[in-house]
Protein backbone atom coordinates (compact mmCIF):
# COMPACT_ATOMS: atom_id res chain seq x y z
CA UNK A 1 0.00 0.00 0.00
CA UNK A 2 1.18 3.29 -0.77
CA UNK A 3 1.98 5.94 2.18
CA UNK A 4 1.36 8.99 0.59
CA UNK A 5 -0.17 11.77 3.52
CA UNK A 6 -3.33 12.40 3.27
CA UNK A 7 -5.88 13.96 5.44
CA UNK A 8 -7.33 11.34 7.88
CA UNK A 9 -10.99 10.46 7.66
CA UNK A 10 -13.70 12.21 10.37
CA UNK A 11 -14.04 9.77 13.79
CA UNK A 12 -17.42 9.11 12.60
CA UNK A 13 -16.53 7.57 9.11
CA UNK A 14 -14.21 5.49 11.22
CA UNK A 15 -16.55 4.32 13.72
CA UNK A 16 -18.93 3.70 10.67
CA UNK A 17 -16.48 1.50 8.67
CA UNK A 18 -15.35 -0.56 11.55
CA UNK A 19 -18.88 -2.09 12.18
CA UNK A 20 -18.74 -2.94 8.43
CA UNK A 21 -18.20 -6.77 7.27
CA UNK A 22 -15.16 -4.90 4.80
CA UNK A 23 -13.75 -3.47 7.99
CA UNK A 24 -14.18 -5.34 11.11
CA UNK A 25 -11.60 -7.68 11.01
CA UNK A 26 -9.34 -4.13 11.32
CA UNK A 27 -7.86 -2.21 13.69
CA UNK A 28 -8.99 1.85 13.33
CA UNK A 29 -5.90 3.04 12.50
CA UNK A 30 -5.94 0.32 9.87
CA UNK A 31 -9.27 1.30 8.55
CA UNK A 32 -7.94 5.01 8.65
CA UNK A 33 -4.64 3.73 6.40
CA UNK A 34 -7.57 2.82 3.75
CA UNK A 35 -10.40 5.59 3.80
CA UNK A 36 -7.78 8.75 4.20
CA UNK A 37 -7.53 11.45 1.94
CA UNK A 38 -11.74 11.65 1.58
CA UNK A 39 -14.53 14.10 1.84
CA UNK A 40 -17.64 14.88 3.46
CA UNK A 41 -20.59 15.44 0.72
CA UNK A 42 -24.24 16.60 0.61
CA UNK A 43 -26.64 15.35 -1.55
CA UNK A 44 -29.77 16.82 -1.81
CA UNK A 45 -33.06 15.04 -1.79
CA UNK A 46 -33.63 13.97 -5.75
CA UNK A 47 -30.55 14.41 -6.90
CA UNK A 48 -27.74 11.74 -7.78
CA UNK A 49 -24.95 10.76 -6.15
CA UNK A 50 -24.00 9.04 -9.50
CA UNK A 51 -25.41 7.79 -12.30
CA UNK A 52 -25.04 4.63 -14.30
CA UNK A 53 -22.19 4.61 -16.48
CA UNK A 54 -20.27 7.18 -14.79
CA UNK A 55 -16.68 6.45 -14.38
CA UNK A 56 -16.19 4.43 -11.12
CA UNK A 57 -13.58 4.18 -8.36
CA UNK A 58 -14.62 5.98 -5.93
CA UNK A 59 -16.33 4.63 -2.66
CA UNK A 60 -19.14 6.01 -0.43
CA UNK A 61 -20.48 5.18 2.63
CA UNK A 62 -23.85 6.76 4.26
CA UNK A 63 -23.70 9.21 6.58
CA UNK A 64 -26.95 10.53 7.09
CA UNK A 65 -30.03 10.00 4.62
CA UNK A 66 -31.23 7.11 2.20
CA UNK A 67 -30.33 6.49 -1.39
CA UNK A 68 -31.94 4.56 -3.35
CA UNK A 69 -30.46 2.27 -6.21
CA UNK A 70 -32.45 2.60 -9.58
CA UNK A 71 -32.40 0.84 -13.20
CA UNK A 72 -33.83 2.43 -16.09
CA UNK A 73 -36.17 -0.12 -18.21
CA UNK A 74 -37.19 1.89 -20.27
CA UNK A 75 -36.98 5.59 -21.56
CA UNK A 76 -38.01 8.03 -19.01
CA UNK A 77 -38.90 4.69 -16.86
CA UNK A 78 -37.05 3.41 -13.72
CA UNK A 79 -37.20 0.48 -11.55
CA UNK A 80 -36.17 0.82 -7.81
CA UNK A 81 -34.04 -1.96 -6.78
CA UNK A 82 -32.73 -0.89 -3.26
CA UNK A 83 -32.95 1.34 -0.88
CA UNK A 84 -29.36 1.64 1.09
CA UNK A 85 -29.24 4.26 4.71
CA UNK A 86 -26.51 5.07 7.44
CA UNK A 87 -23.61 2.74 8.02
CA UNK A 88 -23.85 1.14 4.09
CA UNK A 89 -21.16 0.97 1.70
CA UNK A 90 -21.97 2.16 -1.87
CA UNK A 91 -19.41 1.19 -4.79
CA UNK A 92 -17.91 -1.69 -3.49
CA UNK A 93 -18.06 -3.50 -6.90
CA UNK A 94 -16.08 -1.20 -8.66
CA UNK A 95 -13.09 -2.69 -6.78
CA UNK A 96 -13.30 -5.45 -7.85
CA UNK A 97 -14.99 -5.26 -11.59
CA UNK A 98 -13.16 -2.91 -14.04
CA UNK A 99 -16.64 -1.20 -15.31
CA UNK A 100 -18.89 1.61 -14.74
CA UNK A 101 -21.15 2.13 -12.07
CA UNK A 102 -24.13 0.02 -13.01
CA UNK A 103 -27.06 1.64 -11.23
CA UNK A 104 -28.23 5.31 -10.33
CA UNK A 105 -28.01 6.32 -7.34
CA UNK A 106 -30.34 8.77 -5.91
CA UNK A 107 -30.93 10.50 -3.08
CA UNK A 108 -34.31 9.32 -0.96
CA UNK A 109 -34.07 12.65 1.72
CA UNK A 110 -31.03 14.65 2.06
CA UNK A 111 -28.04 12.85 2.16
CA UNK A 112 -24.27 12.94 3.35
CA UNK A 113 -21.82 10.37 2.55
CA UNK A 114 -18.29 10.06 2.99
CA UNK A 115 -16.42 9.96 -0.62
CA UNK A 116 -12.43 8.25 -0.91
CA UNK A 117 -10.69 6.84 -3.44
CA UNK A 118 -10.99 3.27 -3.85
CA UNK A 119 -7.04 2.64 -5.00
CA UNK A 120 -5.97 1.84 -1.31
CA UNK A 121 -8.45 -0.84 -0.99
CA UNK A 122 -7.62 -2.11 -4.49
CA UNK A 123 -3.94 -2.27 -3.33
CA UNK A 124 -4.88 -3.82 0.01
CA UNK A 125 -6.83 -6.46 -1.68
CA UNK A 126 -3.39 -7.77 -3.59
CA UNK A 127 -0.90 -7.99 -0.06
CA UNK A 128 -3.62 -8.12 3.07
CA UNK A 129 -5.57 -10.95 3.71
CA UNK A 130 -8.39 -9.40 6.27
CA UNK A 131 -8.79 -6.69 4.29
CA UNK A 132 -9.42 -9.28 1.19
CA UNK A 133 -11.23 -11.66 2.97
CA UNK A 134 -13.41 -8.67 4.61
CA UNK A 135 -14.22 -7.45 0.55
CA UNK A 136 -15.40 -11.50 -0.10
CA UNK A 137 -17.60 -11.23 2.95
CA UNK A 138 -19.22 -7.93 1.53
CA UNK A 139 -19.51 -9.30 -1.65
CA UNK A 140 -21.50 -12.47 -0.48
CA UNK A 141 -23.24 -10.97 1.77
CA UNK A 142 -24.26 -8.77 -1.11
CA UNK A 143 -25.27 -11.36 -3.21
CA UNK A 144 -27.12 -13.53 -0.82
CA UNK A 145 -29.47 -9.67 -0.75
CA UNK A 146 -30.03 -9.98 -4.29
CA UNK A 147 -30.71 -13.81 -4.67
CA UNK A 148 -33.34 -13.85 -1.92
CA UNK A 149 -34.31 -10.50 -3.45
CA UNK A 150 -35.06 -12.20 -6.94
CA UNK A 151 -36.67 -15.60 -5.14
CA UNK A 152 -39.01 -12.86 -3.31
CA UNK A 153 -40.17 -11.34 -6.77
CA UNK A 154 -41.99 -14.47 -7.64
CA UNK A 155 -43.79 -14.84 -3.80
CA UNK A 156 -47.82 -12.76 -3.04
CA UNK A 157 -47.47 -9.18 -2.85
CA UNK A 158 -48.06 -9.57 1.25
CA UNK A 159 -45.03 -11.51 1.09
CA UNK A 160 -42.99 -9.63 -0.97
CA UNK A 161 -43.66 -6.12 1.70
CA UNK A 162 -43.14 -8.25 5.07
CA UNK A 163 -39.75 -9.08 3.04
CA UNK A 164 -38.82 -5.78 2.81
CA UNK A 165 -39.77 -4.28 5.68
CA UNK A 166 -37.51 -6.98 7.57
CA UNK A 167 -34.82 -6.51 5.24
CA UNK A 168 -34.88 -2.38 6.04
CA UNK A 169 -35.59 -3.27 9.32
CA UNK A 170 -32.44 -5.63 9.56
CA UNK A 171 -29.94 -2.75 7.97
CA UNK A 172 -30.80 0.15 9.13
CA UNK A 173 -33.63 -0.07 12.26
CA UNK A 174 -33.35 1.21 15.28
CA UNK A 175 -34.22 -1.25 18.25
CA UNK A 176 -36.01 0.20 20.46
CA UNK A 177 -36.80 -0.71 24.50
CA UNK A 178 -39.99 -2.38 23.99
CA UNK A 179 -37.84 -4.85 21.55
CA UNK A 180 -39.50 -3.31 18.21
CA UNK A 181 -37.84 -2.09 15.45
CA UNK A 182 -38.17 1.63 13.73
CA UNK A 183 -37.54 1.90 10.04
CA UNK A 184 -35.96 5.69 9.77
CA UNK A 185 -37.36 6.82 7.39
CA UNK A 186 -40.59 8.38 6.37
CA UNK A 187 -41.40 5.45 3.13
CA UNK A 188 -44.63 6.09 1.09
CA UNK A 189 -46.99 4.21 -0.40
CA UNK A 190 -45.38 5.22 -3.36
CA UNK A 191 -42.01 4.21 -2.53
CA UNK A 192 -43.22 0.99 -1.06
CA UNK A 193 -44.79 -0.28 -4.04
CA UNK A 194 -42.08 0.69 -6.35
CA UNK A 195 -39.54 -1.83 -3.95
CA UNK A 196 -42.43 -4.58 -4.35
CA UNK A 197 -43.46 -3.61 -7.77
CA UNK A 198 -47.37 -3.43 -6.25
CA UNK A 199 -50.17 -1.09 -6.69
CA UNK A 200 -50.40 1.65 -4.49
CA UNK A 201 -53.70 0.46 -3.90
CA UNK A 202 -52.71 -2.75 -2.18
CA UNK A 203 -50.24 -1.78 -0.65
CA UNK A 204 -51.88 0.66 1.22
CA UNK A 205 -54.55 -1.61 2.33
CA UNK A 206 -52.25 -4.56 3.27
CA UNK A 207 -50.27 -1.36 5.81
CA UNK A 208 -53.78 -1.02 6.89
CA UNK A 209 -54.63 -4.18 7.47
CA UNK A 210 -51.39 -4.66 9.57
CA UNK A 211 -51.62 -2.18 11.62
CA UNK A 212 -55.32 -3.45 12.67
CA UNK A 213 -53.99 -6.78 13.72
CA UNK A 214 -51.03 -5.14 15.98
CA UNK A 215 -48.13 -6.42 13.35
CA UNK A 216 -46.92 -2.26 12.78
CA UNK A 217 -47.57 1.23 13.72
CA UNK A 218 -46.53 4.27 13.00
CA UNK A 219 -44.27 7.02 14.77
CA UNK A 220 -45.04 10.53 14.70
CA UNK A 221 -43.41 11.45 11.81
CA UNK A 222 -45.26 8.37 10.20
CA UNK A 223 -42.29 6.37 10.15
CA UNK A 224 -43.47 2.34 10.42
CA UNK A 225 -42.70 0.35 13.55
CA UNK A 226 -42.52 -3.22 13.28
CA UNK A 227 -44.31 -4.72 16.40
CA UNK A 228 -44.90 -8.39 15.76
CA UNK A 229 -41.53 -8.95 14.12
CA UNK A 230 -41.39 -13.16 13.98
CA UNK A 231 -45.14 -12.74 12.33
CA UNK A 232 -43.66 -10.57 10.05
CA UNK A 233 -40.84 -12.73 8.91
CA UNK A 234 -42.82 -15.80 8.77
CA UNK A 235 -44.98 -13.64 6.27
CA UNK A 236 -41.92 -12.99 4.50
CA UNK A 237 -40.57 -16.50 4.46
CA UNK A 238 -43.46 -18.94 2.96
CA UNK A 239 -41.76 -21.53 1.23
Amino acid sequence: MSHIAKSPAPSEVIELLSKSLLFQELSESQIAQYCSGGSIRKVAEGNNLFFKDDPAGLLFIILEGFLSIESETAPGESTLLKLRGPGEIIGELSMVVESGRTADVIAMTECRVYAWSGVQIQEGLEDDPLIAMGMIKLLGEKLVESITDRVASFWSADARLAHTLIDLARRTGIRREDRTVLIPLELSQKTLSRLIHCSREHTNKALGRWRREGLIEYDEKQRIILIQIKALKAMAAPL
